[in-house]
Protein backbone atom coordinates (compact mmCIF):
# COMPACT_ATOMS: atom_id res chain seq x y z
CA UNK A 1 0.00 0.00 0.00
CA UNK A 2 1.94 3.43 -1.19
CA UNK A 3 1.87 6.37 1.15
CA UNK A 4 -1.01 8.01 -1.17
CA UNK A 5 -3.26 5.81 0.21
CA UNK A 6 -2.45 5.14 4.15
CA UNK A 7 -2.89 9.15 3.99
CA UNK A 8 -6.22 8.60 2.60
CA UNK A 9 -7.41 6.15 4.87
CA UNK A 10 -6.21 8.02 8.08
CA UNK A 11 -7.76 11.20 6.44
CA UNK A 12 -11.07 9.08 6.53
CA UNK A 13 -10.88 7.38 9.70
CA UNK A 14 -10.32 10.80 10.75
CA UNK A 15 -13.49 12.38 9.69
CA UNK A 16 -15.99 9.46 10.55
CA UNK A 17 -14.57 9.35 13.92
CA UNK A 18 -13.85 13.05 15.55
CA UNK A 19 -14.49 15.64 12.95
CA UNK A 20 -18.45 14.27 12.22
CA UNK A 21 -19.07 13.64 16.22
CA UNK A 22 -17.93 16.92 16.87
CA UNK A 23 -20.37 18.29 13.93
CA UNK A 24 -23.02 16.27 15.00
CA UNK A 25 -23.02 17.91 18.80
CA UNK A 26 -22.76 21.34 17.59
CA UNK A 27 -25.73 21.27 14.94
CA UNK A 28 -27.96 19.44 17.73
CA UNK A 29 -27.14 22.71 20.11
CA UNK A 30 -25.48 20.61 23.07
CA UNK A 31 -22.37 22.58 22.71
CA UNK A 32 -20.91 26.13 21.04
CA UNK A 33 -17.98 27.59 20.05
CA UNK A 34 -17.44 30.90 21.13
CA UNK A 35 -15.50 32.80 18.68
CA UNK A 36 -13.93 35.10 21.37
CA UNK A 37 -10.98 36.60 20.31
CA UNK A 38 -8.76 37.52 23.27
CA UNK A 39 -6.75 41.03 23.49
CA UNK A 40 -4.13 41.41 25.38
CA UNK A 41 -4.98 43.90 28.71
CA UNK A 42 -3.04 47.67 28.75
CA UNK A 43 -0.38 47.78 31.41
CA UNK A 44 -1.27 49.76 34.51
CA UNK A 45 -5.55 50.14 33.27
CA UNK A 46 -8.35 49.33 35.40
CA UNK A 47 -10.09 47.73 31.97
CA UNK A 48 -13.69 46.24 31.30
CA UNK A 49 -14.70 44.14 28.01
CA UNK A 50 -17.26 45.22 25.56
CA UNK A 51 -19.30 44.32 22.70
CA UNK A 52 -18.11 45.40 19.54
CA UNK A 53 -20.11 43.18 17.48
CA UNK A 54 -23.34 41.54 17.90
CA UNK A 55 -25.01 39.75 14.87
CA UNK A 56 -28.49 41.17 15.69
CA UNK A 57 -26.88 44.73 16.32
CA UNK A 58 -28.55 44.26 19.94
CA UNK A 59 -27.17 43.08 22.78
CA UNK A 60 -29.27 40.57 24.83
CA UNK A 61 -30.70 40.90 27.71
CA UNK A 62 -31.39 44.18 27.08
CA UNK A 63 -31.11 44.90 30.49
CA UNK A 64 -28.04 44.42 30.82
CA UNK A 65 -26.30 47.16 28.23
CA UNK A 66 -24.60 49.40 30.27
CA UNK A 67 -22.81 52.89 28.25
CA UNK A 68 -19.31 53.30 29.83
CA UNK A 69 -19.00 57.30 28.39
CA UNK A 70 -21.35 59.71 26.47
CA UNK A 71 -19.37 59.25 23.21
CA UNK A 72 -19.29 55.42 23.57
CA UNK A 73 -21.99 53.70 21.40
CA UNK A 74 -20.82 50.42 22.93
CA UNK A 75 -22.09 47.87 25.59
CA UNK A 76 -21.11 46.93 28.56
CA UNK A 77 -22.39 42.97 29.37
CA UNK A 78 -21.36 41.93 32.88
CA UNK A 79 -20.48 38.37 32.97
CA UNK A 80 -18.57 38.05 29.86
CA UNK A 81 -15.56 38.67 32.11
CA UNK A 82 -14.69 35.72 34.00
CA UNK A 83 -11.38 35.52 36.79
CA UNK A 84 -8.79 36.06 34.43
CA UNK A 85 -7.73 39.24 34.41
CA UNK A 86 -4.72 38.77 36.28
CA UNK A 87 -3.53 36.81 33.35
CA UNK A 88 -2.76 39.71 31.00
CA UNK A 89 -5.70 38.74 29.09
CA UNK A 90 -9.84 38.41 28.99
CA UNK A 91 -11.73 35.15 29.11
CA UNK A 92 -15.69 34.90 28.50
CA UNK A 93 -17.70 33.20 27.53
CA UNK A 94 -20.79 33.40 24.61
CA UNK A 95 -23.97 35.57 25.97
CA UNK A 96 -26.56 35.49 22.99
CA UNK A 97 -24.76 36.14 19.53
CA UNK A 98 -22.11 37.62 20.91
CA UNK A 99 -18.93 37.41 18.83
CA UNK A 100 -16.08 39.88 19.71
CA UNK A 101 -14.32 41.44 23.00
CA UNK A 102 -11.93 44.19 23.60
CA UNK A 103 -10.42 46.21 26.17
CA UNK A 104 -12.05 49.37 27.32
CA UNK A 105 -10.19 51.47 29.49
CA UNK A 106 -11.51 52.63 32.51
CA UNK A 107 -9.04 55.56 32.99
CA UNK A 108 -6.46 55.16 35.04
CA UNK A 109 -5.51 52.62 37.82
CA UNK A 110 -6.97 54.84 41.29
CA UNK A 111 -6.69 54.77 44.44
CA UNK A 112 -10.04 55.68 45.26
CA UNK A 113 -13.10 55.96 42.68
CA UNK A 114 -16.76 57.35 44.24
CA UNK A 115 -19.45 56.47 42.28
CA UNK A 116 -22.01 59.50 43.08
CA UNK A 117 -25.63 58.18 41.77
CA UNK A 118 -27.77 60.96 40.80
CA UNK A 119 -31.00 61.49 39.13
CA UNK A 120 -32.92 64.72 39.20
CA UNK A 121 -31.73 66.99 42.22
CA UNK A 122 -29.28 68.84 40.94
CA UNK A 123 -29.27 71.34 44.13
CA UNK A 124 -28.29 67.91 46.29
CA UNK A 125 -25.87 66.92 43.54
CA UNK A 126 -23.72 70.16 44.13
CA UNK A 127 -23.80 69.60 47.93
CA UNK A 128 -22.48 65.91 47.77
CA UNK A 129 -19.78 67.05 45.08
CA UNK A 130 -18.85 69.74 47.12
CA UNK A 131 -18.45 67.36 50.37
CA UNK A 132 -16.71 65.39 48.36
CA UNK A 133 -14.19 68.22 46.74
CA UNK A 134 -13.52 69.50 50.76
CA UNK A 135 -11.77 65.83 51.84
CA UNK A 136 -8.43 65.17 53.01
CA UNK A 137 -7.42 62.40 49.91
CA UNK A 138 -3.86 62.12 51.53
CA UNK A 139 -2.23 63.25 48.08
CA UNK A 140 -3.65 59.59 46.64
CA UNK A 141 -4.92 59.39 43.04
CA UNK A 142 -8.75 59.60 42.71
CA UNK A 143 -11.36 59.55 40.65
CA UNK A 144 -15.22 61.16 41.21
CA UNK A 145 -17.61 59.51 38.39
CA UNK A 146 -21.18 60.66 38.46
CA UNK A 147 -24.05 58.55 36.97
CA UNK A 148 -27.22 60.37 36.00
CA UNK A 149 -30.60 57.91 35.77
CA UNK A 150 -32.50 58.41 32.86
CA UNK A 151 -36.64 59.00 32.81
CA UNK A 152 -38.27 55.63 32.88
CA UNK A 153 -40.76 56.77 30.72
CA UNK A 154 -38.90 58.57 27.78
CA UNK A 155 -35.60 58.06 28.08
CA UNK A 156 -35.19 62.23 28.88
CA UNK A 157 -32.00 63.37 31.29
CA UNK A 158 -32.83 66.16 34.05
CA UNK A 159 -31.16 69.05 31.96
CA UNK A 160 -30.48 70.69 35.73
CA UNK A 161 -29.02 67.80 36.79
CA UNK A 162 -26.62 67.39 34.17
CA UNK A 163 -25.88 71.01 33.95
CA UNK A 164 -24.96 71.43 37.75
CA UNK A 165 -22.79 67.98 37.42
CA UNK A 166 -21.07 69.38 34.40
CA UNK A 167 -20.37 73.09 35.67
CA UNK A 168 -18.42 71.60 39.07
CA UNK A 169 -15.24 71.89 39.42
CA UNK A 170 -12.75 69.75 41.07
CA UNK A 171 -8.84 70.28 42.09
CA UNK A 172 -6.83 69.62 39.28
CA UNK A 173 -5.26 66.04 41.17
CA UNK A 174 -8.96 65.00 40.98
CA UNK A 175 -10.11 63.10 37.90
CA UNK A 176 -13.85 63.77 37.17
CA UNK A 177 -16.21 62.40 34.92
CA UNK A 178 -20.30 62.86 34.30
CA UNK A 179 -21.97 60.08 32.93
CA UNK A 180 -25.57 59.65 31.42
CA UNK A 181 -26.66 56.37 31.47
CA UNK A 182 -28.06 55.10 28.01
CA UNK A 183 -31.33 54.33 29.11
CA UNK A 184 -33.10 54.60 32.43
CA UNK A 185 -31.31 52.11 35.42
CA UNK A 186 -33.70 52.45 38.22
CA UNK A 187 -31.79 52.67 41.71
CA UNK A 188 -31.26 48.83 41.39
CA UNK A 189 -29.52 49.52 38.10
CA UNK A 190 -27.37 52.04 38.96
CA UNK A 191 -26.12 50.87 42.29
CA UNK A 192 -24.94 47.01 40.97
CA UNK A 193 -23.95 48.61 37.69
CA UNK A 194 -22.03 51.18 37.85
CA UNK A 195 -18.36 50.11 40.04
CA UNK A 196 -17.04 47.49 39.00
CA UNK A 197 -13.41 46.38 40.16
CA UNK A 198 -10.58 44.17 37.84
CA UNK A 199 -9.20 41.06 39.51
CA UNK A 200 -6.48 42.30 41.57
CA UNK A 201 -7.23 45.76 41.45
CA UNK A 202 -6.40 47.69 44.21
CA UNK A 203 -8.98 50.02 44.11
CA UNK A 204 -11.11 51.11 46.56
CA UNK A 205 -14.54 51.66 45.71
CA UNK A 206 -17.37 54.12 47.52
CA UNK A 207 -20.99 54.32 45.64
CA UNK A 208 -22.83 57.42 47.33
CA UNK A 209 -26.38 58.55 46.77
CA UNK A 210 -26.13 62.33 45.79
CA UNK A 211 -28.03 63.09 48.90
CA UNK A 212 -25.57 62.73 50.91
CA UNK A 213 -22.39 64.46 52.63
CA UNK A 214 -19.29 62.93 53.78
CA UNK A 215 -16.71 64.32 56.64
CA UNK A 216 -13.02 65.66 55.62
CA UNK A 217 -11.25 62.71 56.96
CA UNK A 218 -13.62 59.79 55.79
CA UNK A 219 -10.63 58.73 53.40
CA UNK A 220 -8.26 58.52 56.37
CA UNK A 221 -10.29 55.78 58.10
CA UNK A 222 -11.65 54.16 55.06
CA UNK A 223 -8.19 53.81 53.49
CA UNK A 224 -7.08 52.22 56.71
CA UNK A 225 -9.65 49.83 57.46
CA UNK A 226 -9.59 48.70 53.43
CA UNK A 227 -5.97 48.10 53.73
CA UNK A 228 -6.41 45.93 56.96
CA UNK A 229 -9.11 44.06 55.86
CA UNK A 230 -8.20 43.51 51.91
CA UNK A 231 -7.89 39.64 52.63
CA UNK A 232 -10.44 39.18 55.42
CA UNK A 233 -13.66 36.86 53.72
CA UNK A 234 -16.27 37.34 55.93
CA UNK A 235 -16.23 41.23 54.64
CA UNK A 236 -18.80 42.45 52.14
CA UNK A 237 -17.94 45.66 52.30
CA UNK A 238 -17.56 49.29 54.21
CA UNK A 239 -19.29 52.01 55.47
CA UNK A 240 -18.83 55.79 56.64
CA UNK A 241 -22.52 55.99 58.22
CA UNK A 242 -23.80 53.54 60.34
CA UNK A 243 -27.74 51.77 61.30
CA UNK A 244 -29.17 52.99 64.92
CA UNK A 245 -31.80 49.87 64.20
CA UNK A 246 -31.23 46.35 64.88
CA UNK A 247 -32.88 45.07 61.75
CA UNK A 248 -34.23 41.58 63.41
CA UNK A 249 -36.64 43.65 65.55
CA UNK A 250 -36.83 47.27 64.75
CA UNK A 251 -35.37 48.47 68.21
CA UNK A 252 -32.06 50.47 68.63
CA UNK A 253 -28.95 48.57 67.84
CA UNK A 254 -26.78 49.52 70.68
CA UNK A 255 -22.43 49.09 70.04
CA UNK A 256 -20.55 48.44 73.14
CA UNK A 257 -17.98 51.60 73.61
CA UNK A 258 -15.12 49.80 73.18
CA UNK A 259 -16.00 48.62 70.18
CA UNK A 260 -14.65 51.55 67.55
CA UNK A 261 -14.37 49.58 64.45
CA UNK A 262 -17.20 46.59 64.56
CA UNK A 263 -19.28 44.10 62.04
CA UNK A 264 -22.96 44.08 61.58
CA UNK A 265 -24.60 41.89 59.06
CA UNK A 266 -26.50 44.47 57.11
CA UNK A 267 -25.49 46.12 54.29
CA UNK A 268 -25.62 50.40 55.11
CA UNK A 269 -26.42 52.40 51.91
CA UNK A 270 -25.67 55.76 53.56
CA UNK A 271 -22.33 55.06 51.72
CA UNK A 272 -20.76 51.73 51.08
CA UNK A 273 -17.36 50.87 50.31
CA UNK A 274 -17.78 47.04 48.63
CA UNK A 275 -15.36 44.66 48.72
CA UNK A 276 -14.05 44.38 45.82
CA UNK A 277 -14.19 40.14 45.69
CA UNK A 278 -17.83 40.17 47.40
CA UNK A 279 -18.78 43.05 45.13
CA UNK A 280 -17.85 41.24 41.93
CA UNK A 281 -19.39 37.58 43.24
CA UNK A 282 -22.88 39.95 44.11
CA UNK A 283 -23.13 40.94 41.05
CA UNK A 284 -22.66 37.67 39.16
CA UNK A 285 -25.16 36.30 41.99
CA UNK A 286 -27.25 39.34 40.88
CA UNK A 287 -27.25 38.49 37.36
CA UNK A 288 -27.76 35.05 37.68
CA UNK A 289 -31.05 35.72 40.11
CA UNK A 290 -31.92 38.01 37.46
CA UNK A 291 -32.76 35.22 35.14
CA UNK A 292 -33.82 32.83 37.89
CA UNK A 293 -37.74 32.50 37.11
CA UNK A 294 -39.44 33.15 40.83
CA UNK A 295 -36.41 34.30 42.42
CA UNK A 296 -37.20 36.34 45.67
CA UNK A 297 -34.22 37.72 48.06
CA UNK A 298 -35.55 36.96 51.43
CA UNK A 299 -33.82 36.78 54.02
CA UNK A 300 -35.95 34.88 57.63
CA UNK A 301 -36.54 37.39 60.36
CA UNK A 302 -35.74 40.49 59.13
CA UNK A 303 -37.56 43.43 58.88
CA UNK A 304 -35.98 44.29 55.40
CA UNK A 305 -37.79 41.24 53.68
CA UNK A 306 -40.72 42.26 55.07
CA UNK A 307 -40.55 45.98 53.51
CA UNK A 308 -39.53 44.23 50.25
CA UNK A 309 -43.05 42.34 50.31
CA UNK A 310 -44.83 45.13 50.75
CA UNK A 311 -43.14 47.09 47.99
CA UNK A 312 -43.64 43.70 45.85
CA UNK A 313 -47.27 43.82 46.45
CA UNK A 314 -47.08 47.50 44.83
CA UNK A 315 -44.95 46.54 41.93
CA UNK A 316 -42.00 48.17 43.25
CA UNK A 317 -39.69 45.67 44.64
CA UNK A 318 -36.69 46.73 42.70
CA UNK A 319 -36.89 50.08 44.76
CA UNK A 320 -34.92 48.40 47.64
CA UNK A 321 -32.32 46.92 45.46
CA UNK A 322 -30.60 46.45 49.03
CA UNK A 323 -32.45 43.31 49.62
CA UNK A 324 -30.61 41.58 47.23
CA UNK A 325 -27.45 42.07 48.37
CA UNK A 326 -28.96 41.37 52.29
CA UNK A 327 -29.85 38.03 50.45
CA UNK A 328 -26.29 37.25 49.32
CA UNK A 329 -24.36 38.63 52.13
CA UNK A 330 -26.84 36.22 54.25
CA UNK A 331 -25.38 33.24 51.88
CA UNK A 332 -21.87 34.17 52.04
CA UNK A 333 -21.91 34.86 55.76
CA UNK A 334 -20.30 37.93 55.22
CA UNK A 335 -21.02 41.46 57.17
CA UNK A 336 -20.57 45.29 56.67
CA UNK A 337 -17.56 46.91 58.36
CA UNK A 338 -18.48 50.03 60.37
CA UNK A 339 -16.64 52.85 63.00
CA UNK A 340 -18.35 53.71 66.09
CA UNK A 341 -17.76 57.51 66.45
CA UNK A 342 -19.88 57.41 69.42
CA UNK A 343 -21.13 60.70 69.93
CA UNK A 344 -18.86 62.70 67.03
CA UNK A 345 -20.58 62.47 64.49
CA UNK A 346 -20.51 60.57 61.50
CA UNK A 347 -18.28 60.26 58.10
CA UNK A 348 -20.95 60.46 56.25
CA UNK A 349 -24.77 61.73 56.80
CA UNK A 350 -28.14 61.49 54.80
CA UNK A 351 -28.85 64.82 54.66
CA UNK A 352 -32.73 63.84 54.15
CA UNK A 353 -33.69 65.35 50.67
CA UNK A 354 -37.17 64.58 49.57
CA UNK A 355 -36.52 61.60 47.31
CA UNK A 356 -36.99 57.98 46.61
CA UNK A 357 -36.95 56.38 50.04
CA UNK A 358 -37.15 60.04 51.73
CA UNK A 359 -39.52 62.97 53.09
CA UNK A 360 -37.25 64.94 55.06
CA UNK A 361 -36.32 64.78 59.20
CA UNK A 362 -33.58 65.50 61.01
CA UNK A 363 -29.91 65.60 59.83
CA UNK A 364 -26.77 63.97 61.55
CA UNK A 365 -23.67 66.13 62.24
CA UNK A 366 -20.65 65.06 60.62
CA UNK A 367 -17.33 64.13 62.07
CA UNK A 368 -14.54 66.76 61.05
CA UNK A 369 -12.16 65.56 63.82
CA UNK A 370 -9.51 62.47 63.89
CA UNK A 371 -9.57 60.78 66.58
CA UNK A 372 -6.74 58.25 67.33
CA UNK A 373 -8.90 55.52 68.11
CA UNK A 374 -10.38 55.65 64.80
CA UNK A 375 -7.01 53.85 63.35
CA UNK A 376 -6.94 51.15 65.94
CA UNK A 377 -8.48 48.32 63.95
CA UNK A 378 -8.42 45.16 65.63
CA UNK A 379 -8.08 41.97 63.64
CA UNK A 380 -11.22 40.57 64.54
CA UNK A 381 -13.59 43.09 65.60
CA UNK A 382 -17.01 42.02 66.98
CA UNK A 383 -19.33 40.78 64.77
CA UNK A 384 -23.35 42.20 65.51
CA UNK A 385 -26.11 39.97 65.02
CA UNK A 386 -29.62 41.02 63.03
CA UNK A 387 -31.09 41.21 66.83
CA UNK A 388 -27.79 43.50 67.74
CA UNK A 389 -26.39 40.56 69.93
CA UNK A 390 -22.73 39.96 69.75
CA UNK A 391 -21.63 37.15 67.16
CA UNK A 392 -19.29 34.15 68.59
CA UNK A 393 -15.58 34.82 66.45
Amino acid sequence: MNNRAVFIRISILIFFFFCLPIYIIKQSGLISTPNIKLLKEPKNKIVQPIIIKHSTNKLQPESDKLTLSEESKNGYLPKLLDDALNNQNTSGFLIGNATFLKWMPYERDVELRVIVLAYNRPKSLLKCLKSLSAANYLKDKVAIDVWIDRNKKDQSVHEETLKAAKSFEFPPHISYKVRVQEHHRGILGQWVNTWRPGINSKEVGLILEDDLSVSSIFWLWLKAVTRKYRYKTDVSGYSLSKPSMAHAHGGLLFVPDNAWTYMYRLICTWSFSPHPESWRNFQKSFYISEHTKGYEPQVSGVLPSQWWKGEQKKGKERDLWEMWHIAFAHEAKQFTVLLNTHQEGLLAVNRREVGLHDSGGQVESLCNDWNDMFEKIPEKPIKLDYDGTIMKN
